[in-house]
């Protein structure tokens, strides 16, 4: 071993010294945890805000497509229904559409106070020359001093690091579990809208426009009167007409579409739509919403005669 090497290395065992009765190694670890921490902490927000990002996108488009379909489709449909159906007896009054437009804001890193961790960490990470000069300027003992300081500033900071991660995971948790119970809400609904469509347009209407069109023939047949005449006086559009007859199943049909008319329109004026706009949605919307759902695929069945 050389001379200069062996001058070096004892310049190193007295660095050491130094450090360690002043507590520069300490505060050097600490400062390293606090790094970490916080690179922790951000990678958490990160990964965070795109998780809860993504989920808004699947949410929005959902009630896009709600929107369009209740503003557009429903409101024509349910013209056509309600027309058909007050032949049939008292219709209520119409449906009631109320346009959602929900969107939530994109999410945004917090950078400003990340930077501002980074800030905190920067204020107590010298460099070497700088370290030196400090311990020379003030001495060991005044060293010692300072970084002691130090090292009880940077232990609580890297405590409130700890807990602030802590929170962040536990509301995270929850603002997860909220947004999947908005989006399996707002599918439940769009898959409800696809029932009442398809019940509406495929079964309802094609099967009252044959109905409508018996009536009027058995109308003329009892009065002897031409159809375009028979249109225009008092025909009796009455299911209970028809009870007691070969056609009595055409008055369990009428009945029926009433009956789905009203579930309908109970779906369609649901308050959890408003619930979902103002973001207060909760289980119990949920549960509702499964029941109306139970109560229309039961009187789809009923209309094709399936009990």
């Amino acid at each position: 071993m050389g001379l200069r090497e062996w001058f070096n290395n004892k310049l190193d065992d007295v660095a050491d010294k130094v450090q360690d009765f002043s507590g520069e190694s300490e505060r050097r670890v600490l400062v390293d945890e606090t790094k970490d921490a916080t690179t922790a902490l951000k990678q958490d927000v990160t990964h965070n805000v795109e998780t809860l990002n993504e989920m808004a996108v699947q949410f929005n488009s959902r009630v896009d497509k709600l929107n369009h379909i209740r503003e557009e489709a429903i409101a024509e449909l349910v013209g056509q229904l309600r027309e058909h159906m007050s032949r049939f007896g008292r219709v209520k009054a119409p449906f009631e559409f109320v346009p959602e437009s929900y969107r939530r804001s994109e999410l945004r890193i917090p950078e400003r106070r990340l930077q501002t961790e980074e800030d905190y960490i920067a204020s107590y990470d010298w460099d070497e020359q700088e370290r030196f000069d400090f311990a020379f300027d003030r001495g060991v003992f005044g060293t010692k001093k300072e970084t002691e300081k130090i090292i009880v500033d940077l232990t609580k900071h890297l405590d409130n690091l700890k807990l602030l991660r802590e929170q962040i995971a536990n509301e995270f948790v929850l603002k997860v579990d909220r947004r999947n119970l908005e989006i399996s809400i707002a599918q439940t609904y769009l898959d409800i809208i696809d029932v009442i469509i398809s019940q509406i347009e495929g079964v309802i209407l094609p099967k009252l426009s044959i109905i409508k069109g018996f009536m009027i023939a058995k109308h003329v047949a009892l009065y002897e009167e031409q159809i375009g005449e028979a249109e225009l006086k008092n025909v009796n559009y009455s299911a209970d007409a028809l009870r007691g007859t070969d056609f009595e199943e055409y008055g369990v049909f009428i009945r029926n579409a009433f009956g789905f008319y009203i579930l309908s329109a109970n779906v369609l004026s649901n308050a959890v739509l408003t619930h979902l706009l103002e973001d207060t949605v909760t289980a119990e919307d949920e549960a509702a919403l499964a029941n109306q759902v139970s109560a229309v695929d039961s009187q789809a069945r009923a209309l094709k005669g399936e009990y």
